[in-house]
């Protein structure tokens, strides 16, 4: 599988997952952003929806990294996630 069928697959496996999470799955935007054989997976919510994206003190959040670990670590890339707010809040 190359890279960038590799990243796309993430993506979208990320986005259906967040897409579960939030009241408001057609808001759902996923990017990925590349830096060497690091990545950073952006994920954009409603502003109001970011703590279901993030959940009680980062369990949910945790949770996201995990798979996201799981579905990256046969390819060699690193992941990072970032969930962020439409009008630009982050965490």
């Amino acid at each position: 599988m190359s890279d960038d069928v590799a990243v796309q697959a993430v993506e979208q496996e990320m986005g259906r997952i967040v897409r579960l999470l939030v009241d408001h799955p057609e808001d759902v935007e996923v990017e990925t952003l590349t830096a060497g054989r690091q990545r950073i997976l952006k994920v954009r919510v409603r502003d109001r929806e970011v703590g279901q994206v993030v959940g009680k003190q980062g369990s949910t959040v945790t949770g996201l990294r995990s798979v996201l670990a799981a579905l990256s670590g046969k390819h060699r890339v690193e992941y990072q996630i970032e969930v962020e707010g439409k009008n630009g809040g982050s965490r």
